[in-house]
């Protein structure tokens, strides 16, 4: 079983096997499928989009994915069995995609992953 965390970029050092899904600097091309589009992400910060809409669109584009996602995090998870899914929002920010993606793989794949500390 695969432990899922997330925690801020800039404190990513600190964590365990960091995973970039972000839009701006994603890890690779999988990880790019789990960053939220520029369009949901400027459409909240200057205020054309709630959060309730970009988190509908993003669920959706989660549900597309199928169960290589799965296995591609728990590689990346390696034999600490623990992904830290890394974002520049803050911490404490519970409006992180990363929450989202970080359960999202709890709920759909409950044997394989489970919220961490900071999920």
């Amino acid at each position: 079983m695969v432990i899922i965390e997330r925690c801020q970029k800039s404190h990513s050092n600190r964590a365990i096997n960091p995973v970039d899904i972000t839009r701006k600097s994603a890890d690779d091309k999988t990880a790019l499928k789990l960053a939220p589009e520029w369009d949901w992400i400027m459409g909240v910060k200057n205020g054309t989009m709630n959060y309730k809409e970009y988190i509908q669109l993003y669920l959706e584009k989660l549900t597309e994915l199928d169960e290589q996602i799965a296995d591609w995090l728990e590689a990346k998870a390696g034999p600490e069995k623990t992904a830290t899914l890394v974002c520049y929002c803050p911490d404490d920010n519970v409006e992180c995609h990363t929450y989202l993606a970080a359960l999202f793989f709890v709920n759909r794949w409950p044997p394989r992953f489970q919220a961490g500390e900071s999920i």
